[in-house]
């Protein structure tokens, strides 16, 4: 049931049969509401034309006081989407640039591999035709020599795992790996 409202009512009142099928739903109506006909039939077509403009998107009401909130929302949701398009953006430059370092570091670590590699490889020739021979003229058993050999690996080892020590340090100390980004140790 509608409350009266100050509505002004049309001078000219509408003449109309209902459908057959409508006819006992607007009784029931009225019978449960101890309305006339009229009155219920009066808010029932104010309701149908309200739904009406609703659904064409023309109710001047919701318009009207909707239309701020609803020009605010698309105003937000377009910054959003822009905003989010500008992430996913730079999120595509970012994933570009770590692929291309990624490759820069791969090419950089094989040429390691191959520095290193070719540091043992001349160190291992070094040894087998200069210093062997030397040290097999100098009259050494193949024992002593290969005993010698242990000493220079060990010696050679202790030099390689002290430069790996200073290298961790000075990246320590540059701050490179650290999850705070302060730089300090």
């Amino acid at each position: 049931m509608k409350e009266i409202n100050k509505r002004t009512l049309a001078a000219q009142p509408f003449s109309f049969n209902a459908y057959e099928d409508n006819y006992g739903a607007v009784m029931a109506l009225c019978e449960a509401s101890g309305r006339k006909p009229a009155e219920e039939l009066r808010d029932l077509l104010d309701e149908g034309i309200s739904a009406r403009r609703k659904r064409s998107g023309e109710d001047s009401e919701a318009t009207t006081a909707g239309t701020g909130q609803q020009t605010g929302c698309k105003d937000e949701i377009a910054q959003l989407v822009q905003v989010l398009q500008q992430l996913v953006q730079k999120a595509s430059l970012h994933n570009d640039m770590l692929l291309r370092v990624a490759l820069h570091l791969r090419e950089q670590y094989g040429m390691v591999l191959e520095s290193v590699a070719a540091g043992y490889a001349a160190r291992h020739l070094i040894w087998k035709y200069v210093v062997e021979g030397m040290l097999r003229d100098e009259g050494l058993s193949p024992e002593q020599i290969l005993k010698r050999l242990d000493e220079e690996r060990r010696t050679w080892n202790a030099e390689r795992d002290q430069a790996a020590d200073l290298l961790e340090q000075a990246i320590r100390n540059l701050g490179i790996g650290r999850e705070d980004g302060s730089g300090s140790a």
